[in-house]
């Protein structure tokens, strides 16, 4: 079997293990791609685990012009380039005037993207030595920011190897647009950078994918090129195999939600809290099991101090198919906030194709103009609840707890859904006839 050369360019490290989107579905599709033929350059989140490539090259001050100048506005440190770890702002100290007016020049400056149009990616001859050692047939591009994005464009120039494209997430929608709270002060300057820079991207790529048929449909009359559409894929051996974790005790219903629960997504679960009491006090016991990758401090202490929610961290992949085996209902939360879910329109939950396979019903709870509550719809894999209305949820609730017959439905189409979109064999198998 023939695999192409692939490098891999994007702002978080593949690791070997950890639970981020982007890390999830390139494992998945790339697990049976020879080793020393998958290589990455990337600036953050290297974990100190070997990584799921072979070959590394991290982004520093060489790979910039003013790199030194740049690394100092965004993180305070200088990394070299190569293999350096740079430490995450979250990890500095703050102190002093020196200090504040650091971290402003960095919100002004940095998370506005106005930096990316003074320091550009520059060709190091380090970094130019070990990709023409490595010698790519094929450059995988993500963006993100415009540095990755002008950066595969040098990169294709330079080596002649075809470009690819995959997004998770509809970044050129909201890239700094102020939807993560940045300053929005340049957004009048960035915005139309953004789409020229984007539109110019495309123009170049020779293997345009999308991450699912909405955003496929939505790229192609953006874009005006055909998207091949690649999915979140699993193997259904994998929940076959899993040992069931059970939580909560029998004579308890347990609602199982699993993910990254940012401050959009983590008051929902107070939502579902409440409905737990309310079901409860009319003589059905259930509980909210919240399996949680990451969290605000606020939300843990909410979450915490809710009288019908347990929170536990992520155990990892293998237990949690576990967790979501032993679960009675699966809980998809998204976000209610109309910006939010603009933004995540043409995106799908990276947990939506395990729940799938867990063989218990789904409820999904979010906006409806989020990729997901879009997909149950069409689909039909999840009983949706697409207004913050905690009647409606609480009856959807009881619904599925009485009603087997719906709950069997929903499993069903489950099942054909993932067998339909979400399987490793055909999404691995469609990768590759296409890279080669």
């Amino acid at each position: 079997m023939y695999y192409p050369r692939v490098l891999f360019i994007g702002i978080q490290r593949i690791n070997e293990r950890d639970s981020f989107n982007n890390g999830l579905l390139l494992r998945n599709l790339f697990r049976n791609w020879p080793g020393e033929n998958m290589a990455q350059i990337f600036c953050y989140d290297d974990n100190g685990d070997k990584g799921f490539f072979q070959h590394y090259y991290r982004i520093g001050r060489a790979e910039r012009t003013c790199g030194s100048l740049f690394f100092r506005l965004k993180t305070h440190e200088i990394p070299k380039s190569g293999f350096d770890i740079i430490k995450p702002p979250s990890e500095i100290r703050k102190h002093g005037l020196t200090e504040k007016i650091k971290l402003q020049a960095k919100r002004y400056l940095v998370d506005t993207g106005i930096v990316e149009l003074i320091f550009r990616p520059k060709m190091s001859s380090e970094m130019k030595t070990w990709i023409d050692e490595f010698n790519p047939q094929v450059i995988f591009v993500q963006g993100y920011n415009l540095y990755f994005v002008w950066l595969a464009m040098l990169l294709k120039k330079m080596t002649g190897a075809k470009l690819a494209f995959l997004t998770t997430d509809d970044w050129p929608s909201y890239l700094y647009s102020g939807l993560y709270e940045e300053p929005t002060l340049f957004r009048w300057l960035m915005r139309p950078i953004v789409k020229s820079a984007t539109q110019r991207l495309m123009n170049n790529v020779d293997i345009p994918f999308a991450f699912n048929s909405i955003m496929s449909e939505e790229y192609k009359s953006r874009y005006n090129k055909k998207f091949i559409t690649i999915n979140h894929a699993d193997e259904a051996e994998s929940f076959k195999n899993a040992v069931p974790q059970r939580y909560h005790p029998d004579n308890v219903v347990s609602i199982v939600t699993t993910g990254y629960f940012n401050k959009y997504r983590w008051p929902l679960l107070l939502d579902v809290d409440e409905c737990c009491r309310k079901l409860t006090e009319k003589g059905n016991p259930i509980r909210l099991l919240v399996i949680s990758s990451g969290m605000e401090k606020e939300g843990i202490a909410a979450l915490r101090n809710a009288k019908f929610t347990d929170i536990i961290p992520d155990p990892g992949n293998e237990l949690l198919r576990g967790y979501l085996k032993a679960a009675d209902i699966n809980l998809l939360p998204e976000a209610f906030d109309p910006q939010v879910a603009a933004a995540i329109s043409l995106s799908v939950s990276t947990k939506a194709h395990l729940f799938m396979l867990s063989q218990h019903p789904i409820i999904v709870y979010g906006h409806p103009n989020t990729g997901v509550v879009k997909y149950a719809k069409s689909e039909g894999w999840g009983s949706v609840v697409s207004k913050r209305d905690l009647s409606l949820l609480t009856n959807v609730i009881e619904k599925l707890i009485i009603n087997k017959d719906e709950a069997k439905r929903l499993i069903s189409c489950s099942k054909n859904t993932f067998e339909k979109y979400h399987s490793l064999s055909k999404n691995q198998k469609k990768l590759l006839e296409v890279l080669q």
